[in-house]
């Protein structure tokens, strides 16, 4: 799923008529570069998926990373990811220990290297980039009722805004709902 397709369903939901060619595989770049310096609903429903992405990857659907350092300490600049919270920290055998997270980076108590599980940021997208999913339940329609739901409330339609709101959030909730099937016994017959 990518940016392109976000804000081509978006369009669809808003009944917005842009250029057919912004939806295509092959899209001119140039077109594209254009199109957004004339069209600011086009550019900003670009900018609001990516606020999208950002909001469910930090408030509901962590996006999750490990990554090892060969110290007891890791700066900020050290992670391969923008580090938005850390998870545990375990030593070099597995075992969990105490860590302080600072503005600075990560220390642990335990010598040697250590194992950071932690869930990340992402980061901004370009047009044709793949979104972060930190489920599998979250689907294109997800990205765009919350996308629709920032750019009303962005362009002063608060009635509109409130109405996407709502509908995103209770896609949701749907999303991070657990589906366990039930299994009801067999009947016997005498």
């Amino acid at each position: 799923m990518t940016v392109q397709k976000v804000v081509g369903l978006c369009a669809d939901l808003l009944q917005y008529d842009f250029d057919k060619e912004l939806f295509e595989i092959d899209c001119d770049v140039a077109f594209l570069s254009q199109t957004k310096e004339k069209n600011k609903n086009f550019r900003l429903l670009v900018n609001c998926v990516g606020l999208c992405e950002a909001e469910l990857a930090c408030d509901y659907f962590p996006l999750k990373a490990t990554q090892e350092f060969f110290t007891n300490s890791a700066s900020r600049e050290d992670f391969d990811k923008v580090l938005h919270e850390v998870v545990r920290v375990r030593n070099e055998f597995g075992e969990e220990v105490r860590f302080v997270c600072s503005i600075d980076g990560v220390v642990a108590d335990c010598k040697g290297k250590m194992t950071v599980d932690y869930h990340y940021r992402p980061k901004a997208k370009g047009y044709f980039d793949k979104l972060d999913r930190g489920s599998s339940k979250m689907d294109e329609r997800l990205f765009a009722y919350g996308a629709i739901a920032e750019f009303c409330f962005l362009s002063g339609m608060y009635d509109e805004a409130t109405l996407w709101d709502k509908r995103y959030k209770d896609l949701i909730q749907v999303a991070l709902y657990e589906n366990k099937s039930m299994k009801i016994p067999q009947r016997r017959w005498c």
